[in-house]
């Protein structure tokens, strides 16, 4: 049984989207960039819920003043 013997490929630069191509203020941003988006997307996402959180408690406390306030006035 024969084995088929591999030419190696051409050897160059290679491609520029190769990693190994990129300059390293590149790759140090990359790296750092996706992290820094997820961190950004996640907190506003929270901030928003804070946000809705605060309108919901808001509105609580105008229905509880106007019930108190109801109450009262029935009582009397």
């Amino acid at each position: 049984m024969r084995r088929a013997i591999r030419e190696p490929g051409p050897v160059g630069p290679g491609s520029r989207i190769a990693l190994r191509n990129w300059r390293i203020s590149t790759r140090l941003v990359s790296l750092l960039a996706l992290p820094v988006v997820a961190a950004t997307s996640l907190g506003a996402l929270r901030i928003q819920q804070s946000m809705d959180d605060i309108q919901q408690l808001d509105n609580m406390k105008l229905l509880t003043e106007m019930t108190k306030a109801s109450t009262t006035a029935t009582t009397r």
